[in-house]
């Protein structure tokens, strides 16, 4: 609730889970949560993975490619990992059954052979606590406000922050090398670097 932190470092294992969380209906949202189950025990909304970021016919950043989980098989919602969900028209988001509560494996997710990372929040924070999100995160958001439509990505500024259980996009530097990308996220503060990716994705 509010600005709590989700923190269970050892297996808890539960009857069931109640998620109180009010989700809109056709509206796509973000979610990380801390337990994993098959998506035949889900109902009332699907769940998608983050397959890529795509680029539109200007080479520009403009939208995610998303897997459905379970549309032809039944599939695994895998505990710590970020995913978008949105709820079925008119239903809301339960789960059945026991599951096991954890949060000490966190389970980002990257896409663009490493270009993108999709990951999961379990504390409120704002990106300008890290100098290496400023200029290059992206939350997901939830309301029309400050000029971007809801459900979209947007390059949040120093003092935008990210709920709890909610996820974020983050751009990588493809062009360093793996080890040096720490050291290679100071020249993205510069605005020539800022600019070059999109104020939203969709």
């Amino acid at each position: 609730a509010g600005t709590d932190a989700v923190n269970i470092p050892g297996d808890i294992t539960v009857n069931s889970v109640v998620f109180n969380r009010a989700f809109e209906s056709g509206v796509a949202s973000t979610v990380v949560l801390p337990f994993s189950i098959s998506t035949d025990k889900v109902e009332g909304a699907n769940f998608y993975d983050i397959t890529e970021v795509k680029k539109d016919i200007n080479g520009k950043w403009s939208s995610v490619g998303t897997h459905r989980l379970g549309k032809t098989e039944v599939e695994t919602i895998v505990a710590n990992k970020p995913y978008l969900v949105k709820l079925k028209d008119g239903e809301a988001l339960t789960f059945q059954g026991s599951v096991t509560l954890n949060t000490s494996v966190r389970r980002p997710y990257t896409v663009n052979d490493g270009l993108w990372s999709f990951r999961g929040a379990y504390r409120t924070f704002a990106i300008g606590d890290s100098a290496s999100l400023v200029g290059v995160t992206y939350g997901f958001t939830s309301t029309s406000q400050d000029g971007y439509d809801k459900g979209v990505f947007a390059k949040g500024a120093s003092d935008a922050s990210i709920p709890a259980m909610r996820c974020y996009l983050v751009y990588m530097d493809a062009s360093a090398p793996q080890g040096n990308r720490q050291q290679a996220r100071a020249a993205f503060m510069a605005p020539t670097y800022t600019s070059a990716i999109p104020g939203t994705i969709d």
